[in-house]
C-alpha cells in the first residue's frame, strides 16, 4: 500500500523501513519554507497535522525540520512513528516542540500500542519532552471529542495576533 510512503504489512511498525518516507518529508518541507517565504508567516505559526499516514509522515517530519524551522506544533491522529528505528533523527532543538497524539483505543489499522510506543520512544531515546497522547474509544476513524481536543491544541500552540502581542507587551513591561 503507498501514499505517502510504503506499508509493506501490520507487523511492529517502527521496525518497518517506510520506503519513500525521506522523499515525503522533503516534499513537506519544501511546501513549508515555500509558504513562509510567500507570505512571511513564520515557522513558529505553522502546525503540522494529519491522519493516520498523514499523522505519521507530521510527525516525523515536524521533528526531523532544521531548528530554525521549528514548528508550533504536530497533530498526530491515529498515527505513530513511522521508519522510527530507520530513516528517523531527531533535530537537535526540537525536543519541546508540542506534539497531541489522538487515537483510538480501538483502532485495529493503527493498534493504540503504536501510540504509547512511539511516544516512548521519542522521550526515552530522543529527549523529546511535551507528548500528550489523548485516548478515544473508537476505531481507525475521527470523533467530535478528538476534534475538539484538536482545536484546543491549536488555540494553545497558536494563539491569536492579539494574544500573542499582548504576552510581548507584558512580559516587557
Amino acid at each position: 500500500m503507498t501514499s505517502w510512503y510504503d506499508i509493506i504489512g501490520f507487523q511492529d511498525k517502527l521496525d518497518e523501513p517506510c520506503h519513500g518516507i525521506v522523499e515525503s518529508r522533503d516534499i513537506i518541507h519544501n511546501i513549508l519554507k515555500k509558504e513562509n517565504e510567500r507570505s512571511g508567516i513564520p515557522f513558529s505559526r505553522m502546525v503540522l497535522a494529519g491522519h493516520s499516514q498523514g499523522g505519521s509522515l507530521s510527525l516525523f517530519t515536524g521533528l526531523t525540520l532544521p531548528e530554525s524551522q521549528k514548528l508550533a506544533g504536530i497533530l498526530n491522529m491515529s498515527g505513530y512513528l513511522a521508519s522510527g528505528k530507520h530513516k528517523f533523527h531527531l533535530t537537535s532543538g526540537l525536543e519541546d516542540t508540542p506534539i497531541l497524539h489522538c487515537h483510538g483505543t480501538e483502532d485495529d489499522v493503527v493498534l493504540f500500542e503504536m501510540a504509547k510506543r512511539s511516544k516512548d520512544l521519542l522521550s526515552a531515546a530522543y529527549g523529546v519532552q511535551s507528548y500528550t497522547i489523548k485516548s478515544y474509544p473508537m476505531a481507525h476513524t475521527i470523533s467530535e471529542e478528538e476534534l475538539l481536543d484538536a482545536l484546543t491544541f491549536l488555540r494553545t500552540v497558536l494563539p491569536s495576533s492579539f494574544e500573542t502581542e499582548h504576552q510581548v507587551c507584558s512580559s516587557t513591561g
